[in-house]
């Protein structure tokens, strides 16, 4: 049965906020570890992971949703560098 994240006790609510953030660590390191081993479907896969768990992290609240942004723009989970010379 779906409840509401609004009706989630607060304990419940941490632990969830918790194995969210969690889980889209695993799946941002997860992918810039093994993106150049799979093929496309594969990393549409893990991209569409990424996305449903910063989007459940985006709904419950600004805060959370301003440190699952910081996660995704950290090049330690994303294997991007930044090439700002400015």
């Amino acid at each position: 049965m779906y409840t509401p994240t609004a009706q989630i006790s607060d304990r419940s609510s941490l632990d969830l906020e918790e194995e969210l953030f969690r889980r889209l660590h695993r799946f941002l390191r997860l992918r810039r570890d093994q993106a150049q081993e799979l093929n496309e479907q594969g990393v549409n896969l893990i991209n569409h992971a990424i996305y449903d768990a910063f989007y459940a992290l985006h709904s419950l609240g600004e805060r959370q949703e301003d440190k699952a942004k910081r996660m995704l723009s950290d090049p330690s989970l994303t294997g991007q560098t930044s090439n700002h010379n400015n």
